[in-house]
């Protein structure tokens, strides 16, 4: 069945309507998990977060801005080294080789003092028991780190490897296939989830809310007392493509609510306002200012506002954030 009900185009206009009713802007009753896939029962709502569409986004009252440009950084922190020219010029000779490009993006953020400290290859347990991990290339810390006590403040992904994953999920084959009727339908299945825009795609936003989720678990583990004071969880994904112009920073502010409806499926959390997320682009050129752009529209938050200028910790100590979601206490009940 095609769950994908109000697809959009490049230039964000509707190609084609809604056959369920929109969600109200002010929910007359709110809903768990559960109860959204029972009331929308003859769609497949609960699915893996790589055949997620429009349909999921609009369900959870979520939706992406038009790409603006990343603003002028206001002070230059990233000079002469720091500024990573070097680091630039060598992502122009290999961004055409995806494994290159990766490896490229991850030096540029980390290497000569750059703005994060960068662990590679994660990925999370998607919220609740929906079957699935959400994955990325990198998960960035500010620097310098606190293993202890940070959490990662962005996740980076090339749109190829998400582009990869989805036909995956749909066993398109790699190479020519002899069996031309199930090559055919899994080519109308990756048509149905593929998004028409790779800059308003629906995994995006499910790495969004599986990093917020991450930070989450991360402040129960370690200072469960602040839970009640956090209303939003800030998220960010850098993504990348094979293009020597830009990369795109999405960036959102994520409800708790939102969150809790995905750790307690059978309960209805309170609502939420909806939810746009913010999409930047960053020409890399100028290059000399490329770091300060970027490092300016992510804005580190300490989640604890008494503790401005955490010790750096050994990095043996262990990393809290390894991509392995902790179940977070509650009096709730299903």
């Amino acid at each position: 069945m095609d769950i994908s009900n109000s697809q959009q185009s490049v230039e964000g206009t509707n190609t084609s309507a809604p056959s369920q009713p929109p969600w109200p802007s002010s929910p007359p009753d709110a809903l768990s998990l559960y109860g959204i896939a029972r009331r929308y029962c003859r769609e497949r709502i609960l699915v893996n977060p790589l055949r997620w569409t429009n349909r999921q986004l609009e369900l959870l009252r979520i939706s992406f801005s038009e790409p603006s440009l990343a603003p002028p950084p206001g002070i230059s922190k990233y000079t002469g080294k720091r500024a990573g020219l070097t680091l630039i010029n060598d992502y122009y000779d290999k961004y055409h080789d995806y494994y290159k490009r990766v490896d490229c993006v991850r030096s540029l953020f980390e290497e000569e003092q750059g703005p994060f400290a960068v662990t590679p290859w994660q990925s999370f347990a998607f919220p609740h028991d929906l079957t699935t991990s959400v994955r990325c290339h990198a998960l960035f810390y500010p620097y310098p780190v606190d293993w202890l006590n940070s959490y990662p403040v962005a996740a980076y992904i090339d749109r190829d490897f998400v582009e990869g994953l989805r036909e995956k999920s749909v066993h398109l084959p790699k190479y020519s296939s002899s069996n031309l009727p199930m090559q055919a339908i899994s080519r109308l299945q990756l048509k149905k989830i593929r998004p028409e825009n790779p800059l308003k795609d629906p995994y995006i936003a499910a790495l969004m809310i599986a990093l917020a989720q991450n930070t989450w678990g991360h402040v129960e583990w370690e200072r469960p007392e602040l839970l009640p004071m956090l209303k939003t969880y800030p998220s960010y994904v850098l993504t990348s493509s094979e293009s020597a112009e830009c990369m795109h920073l999405f960036k959102a502010e994520l409800p708790s609510s939102l969150l809790d409806m995905f750790e307690f499926p059978t309960v209805a959390p309170p609502p939420w306002a909806p939810i746009t997320i913010e999409v930047f682009t960053i020409p890399f050129e100028p290059a000399l200012t490329f770091r300060d752009r970027l490092s300016a529209l992510i804005v580190t938050r300490n989640i604890d506002p008494s503790n401005d200028n955490p010790p750096n910790r050994d990095p043996s100590n262990g990393n809290p954030s390894d991509g392995n979601k902790r179940k977070r206490t509650s009096n709730r009940r299903g």
